[in-house]
């Protein structure tokens, strides 16, 4: 069931936020409409509505952007991530666990109003709770599909190494808020492992270099991704670039206050590019799962550059 919608007016939140949003009503004024026949069967005729999170928080219908208060995007925000109906008190007790449950359902209430209601509703009251209009795209889902083509192996295009980079509600203290970001940020480094590996294994190693240098922006001490890069230099035969990020990832792990240790995995990669001594080590070690008696030395440490 619809919920009222778009007020036109400005409504000061019970947090002591203000925010002027210019509204639509509920004809969808403020979003272009096609002249096509808008039957329900008919998706041709519906304009496209698209909710963005990642970046910035902002809605479009038909790709004239719509303004926002703080508090609708918060309440977009939350309804969209949750992906199932919510119930007014779960949104209120996130949103503002600061106030009284009272306090805090006006603000839903108040937020539901001054939703603007380009193409329709943009959220809808189902028996349990609160839910996104089922027409509304959302960009993580989008995230989600292009990384499942990419771990498909399909090859990745410039434009989805640059949107994987970006983060989820950037800026955003709501604890509500940290589960789903450490989701789209795992998301996207597996998305840009699995597009590395796919753009080496097609020989089309400036891409495959570019999209582990992504991998490595979004997370410096991402290990796979660092090994994803050593192997598409040695593939290249670029010993020097690999050694040295190699000896990168080591003295940033010392930075960060980590032991500079890596996995067996990455030993095995980077055994050519080791001293001999210290390659017929390395070896002995990732074969050997436990340590000697009284062989304090970690089979998994890098040998330093020589």
């Amino acid at each position: 069931m619809p919920v009222p919608q778009g007020t036109g007016q400005e409504v000061d939140d019970d947090d002591g936020r203000a925010a002027m949003s210019p509204r639509a009503d509920a004809s969808g004024a403020g979003c272009r409409h096609r002249e096509e026949d808008t039957d329900d069967d008919d998706a041709a005729g519906r304009p496209r509505r698209l909710l963005r999170l990642l970046g910035h928080v902002s809605f479009a219908c038909d790709g004239i952007d719509v303004p926002l208060s703080a508090a609708t995007q918060r309440l977009l925000a939350l309804v969209a991530i949750e992906g199932r109906p919510v119930r007014r008190a779960v949104i209120a007790g996130r949103l503002w666990p600061e106030m009284t449950q009272h306090r805090a359902q006006a603000n839903v209430r108040r937020a539901l109003w001054r939703l603007p209601a380009p193409g329709g509703p943009l959220v809808e009251e189902h028996p349990g709770g609160l839910v996104l209009a089922p027409d509304i795209d959302v960009d993580i889902e989008e995230r989600r599909r292009a990384v499942a083509r990419l771990e498909r192996g399909v090859l990745c295009v410039e434009a989805e190494i640059d949107a994987l980079r970006t983060e989820l509600l950037p800026g955003w203290s709501d604890e509500w808020t940290y589960p789903e970001r450490e989701r789209c940020r795992q998301d996207a480094l597996h998305g840009l492992d699995a597009a590395a590996v796919a753009a080496a294994e097609q020989r089309r190693f400036a891409l495959a270099v570019r999209t582990a240098l992504t991998a490595i922006e979004v997370d410096p001490l991402r290990e796979s991704s660092t090994r994803t890069l050593i192997r598409v230099h040695l593939l290249e035969g670029n010993l020097v670039d690999a050694r040295r990020r190699y000896d990168a990832y080591l003295a940033q792990l010392v930075v960060a206050g980590l032991e500079p240790v890596v996995s067996e995995q990455t030993l095995r990669v980077v055994e050519p590019l080791l001293p001999p001594a210290a390659r017929g080590a390395a070896a002995r070690d990732a074969a050997t799962p436990a340590r000697r008696a009284g062989d304090t030395r970690d089979p998994r440490r890098g040998a330093p550059s020589s």
